[in-house]
């Protein structure tokens, strides 16, 4: 099992993006309350998914997470799919 300190934002590489994670606990050595992942930052403006907890565990919290974030890569990929034939 990876030891990542979960207090820092945590980078995930994901076809070509770099998604940042950040948790937000009430207090130390809690389960997170919330979660903010940075998928795409350009020129200074960013989009950004809010989770909202708690979740029982960290793990529970990592795996909603990285989900969400790979979910909007993937919808991205596919918009930019379906408009490839569009001038």
């Amino acid at each position: 099992m990876l030891c990542i300190d979960q207090r820092r934002p945590i980078k995930h590489h994901y076809r070509n993006h770099t998604l940042i994670i950040k948790f937000n606990w009430r207090q130390y050595n809690a389960n997170p309350e919330s979660a903010v992942v940075l998928c795409e930052e350009v020129s200074g403006k960013a989009v950004v998914l809010a989770l909202n907890g708690p979740w029982t565990s960290f793990d529970r919290a990592m795996t909603e997470a990285v989900f969400a974030a790979e979910s909007w890569v993937d919808k991205q990929n596919t918009l930019t799919i379906g408009l490839g034939g569009q001038q």
